[in-house]
């Protein structure tokens, strides 16, 4: 018999094993079936914490969130060097969590979420964009990079370097070594 859990920790279990599954079978292919399997419940059983698929899907975007901020650098001290550390806890946190690179870059998203969840995959792209903007603003107030250094396009290289590292499974230490080239690049 499966334990009993609150309605909140049911629903993280319920979102973490949707991640699961939707990095080992795509979005177009994940069921209640394989989710209650995964989690040791019954399919009615999901039912009684979300009422559709949809907000299964949804409860996942949320959790992708939440995994992005659990252990989050702080937003104070050098910014060059929070800049380095959102890049490596962002690489971390997807190699990590295998379904998140599936679930935000899917062409079924809004298949299987709808526009709500497209807007909040849409949202945390635009979130980290601005941080990485920050921080490259910041760090050019301080003199850390050249006045003529233009913002958007460095701000499109760190972000194309995160996606590369998380699409492409590189291997250990590999953000470490990108990171180190950006920053070279940044400050000439």
């Amino acid at each position: 018999m499966t334990k009993r859990e609150s309605t909140e920790n049911r629903q993280r279990q319920i979102a973490d094993a949707a991640l699961k599954i939707i990095a080992q079978q795509g979005l177009s292919r994940f069921t209640t079936a394989a989710i209650a399997q995964e989690v040791g419940i019954t399919e009615g059983a999901i039912f009684r914490h979300f009422p559709s698929k949809e907000a299964i899907v949804l409860a996942a975007i949320d959790r992708v969130e939440e995994l992005f901020e659990e252990g989050a650098p702080s937003d104070v001290g050098d910014p060059l060097e929070r800049l380095r550390r959102f890049v490596e806890h962002r690489v971390r946190v997807v190699h990590e969590n295998g379904g998140i690179p599936r679930l935000v870059f899917s062409d079924d998203l809004s298949l299987a979420a709808g526009e709500v969840g497209t807007a909040k995959i849409a949202a945390i792209r635009r979130k980290a964009a601005a941080k990485i903007r920050r921080c490259l603003e910041e760090a050019q107030k301080q003199r850390e990079l050249p006045a003529e250094l233009d913002l958007d396009a460095a701000a499109l290289v760190v972000q194309g370097a995160v996606m590369a590292l998380v699409l492409t499974r590189a291997p250990r230490g590999a953000t470490s070594k990108v990171w180190a080239t950006i920053e070279r690049a940044l400050r000439r």
